[in-house]
């Protein structure tokens, strides 16, 4: 008869590390907190705050404040000098936050 080999499955998968972008999607959603209802207490649009929250729209510092008055944590929001934050950053930033706790 012939050799019979089982072929394994030499993929292995890597870890998905959440980006700022994810971390802060999963925080709206278990805040239940739409961009529509950031946008109505804010006095602005959907839209406006889906650009601010993903980094294509910089905000002002007021916009920022806004959103940190509405519980949004500050790490989880773009930075006004760089425009994005680094995974790394965001990751600091949640360590010093559980390390509070």
């Amino acid at each position: 008869m012939g050799n019979n080999h089982i072929m394994q499955n030499s993929f292995t998968a890597k870890p998905h590390i959440p980006t700022r972008q994810d971390q802060l999607n999963a925080w709206l959603a278990l805040n239940r907190l739409t961009r529509n209802d950031i946008a109505e207490r804010m006095g602005i649009t959907g839209a406006m705050v889906g650009m601010i929250l993903n980094g294509t729209k910089r905000a002002t510092p007021k916009r920022l404040q806004q959103l940190i008055d509405l519980g949004i944590p500050a790490y989880l929001l773009p930075s006004f000098e760089h425009h994005t934050t680094t995974q790394q950053s965001v990751n600091n930033n949640i360590d010093a936050e559980l390390s509070c706790d």
